[in-house]
């Protein structure tokens, strides 16, 4: 797969969750059942903040070598991030039941990143050239 295309796909997905939790904290707060404190807002708010911050990480490193040491940390950030979190949304989907399909969903599209980042640091760069 090409890396332009997985930091791309990274980057908007992460784009949107951070708009979601900059714009609309409050909303977000009440769907999710986090609670309408001042401390939860601003939570929500700097979790948005760091979202939109890693999806601009990643929009600008598209088009750059990626895999093998080539952005090694850049690749490592994003499978620890997607990979931790995917864990973590996992374990609280099977200990919640009622809870909406768009956890799971979310659960699973972070698995898939994780994947697909954790492939990247152990196989080298695929050069334009090369995937002809």
């Amino acid at each position: 797969m090409h890396t332009k295309l997985i930091m791309t796909a990274s980057a908007i997905f992460l784009f949107g969750l951070g708009i979601g939790f900059t714009f609309l904290p409050k909303e977000l707060a009440l769907h999710i059942g986090s609670g309408q404190s001042p401390v939860s807002i601003m939570m929500l708010q700097l979790l948005g903040a760091l979202y939109i911050a890693f999806g601009t990480m990643n929009w600008m490193q598209k088009n750059s070598l990626i895999g093998g040491i080539y952005n090694r940390p850049l690749v490592l950030g994003n499978f620890g991030h997607f990979m931790i979190a995917g864990m973590a949304l996992i374990k609280f989907v099977f200990s919640d039941f009622t809870i909406a399909h768009l956890m799971w969903g979310l659960a699973v599209i972070y698995l898939i990143f994780a994947v697909i980042f954790g492939s990247l640091m152990f196989r080298g760069p695929v050069l334009e050239s090369d995937s002809k």
